[in-house]
């Protein structure tokens, strides 16, 4: 079978934090993203993609598990508001502004409301027949 670049991006993320203890997922991410020629999100979403295939499913939980009594930084997941407090210290570097979709149909609006706090406001709508997403964007 053909890897997909999500394959790709997924093994080269796991060596590179595999070879280096020390070296931060979201480090691999960037380190890969410039490798490749990709977008930081882009190469992000890549990986994920890749680790979905790559890892079998957990076993399902009766209730969500909570750390820190933060929202969403459950056991084994990174804590959001961070890793996004992350990518917004990185692309501030680069970029003045950080934009990203959210599905709106399907309705997520978990998603939403999250993004909103973290400062993001609604510059578009994209319409893929039945699903759409909302273009969101934040000066960083």
């Amino acid at each position: 079978m053909t890897a997909t670049v999500a394959d790709q991006v997924y093994a080269r993320v796991t060596a590179l934090t595999g070879a280096d203890p020390a070296l931060t997922r979201a480090a691999a991410i960037r380190a890969v993203s410039t490798e490749m020629g990709r977008s930081v999100p882009a190469t992000s979403s890549a990986f994920y993609a890749g680790a979905k295939r790559a890892e079998p499913p957990a076993a399902p939980v009766a209730a969500p598990v909570r750390t820190r009594g933060k929202r969403g930084a459950s056991a084994g997941h990174p804590d959001p508001p961070a890793l996004y407090a992350e990518m917004h210290a990185f692309a501030a570097t680069r970029w003045p502004r950080v934009a990203l979709e959210v599905n709106l149909a399907p309705p997520n609006p978990g998603s939403v409301r999250f993004h909103e706090r973290l400062g993001y406001e609604r510059v578009g709508v994209r319409e893929y027949g039945e699903n759409a997403v909302g273009m969101y964007a934040r000066d960083v």
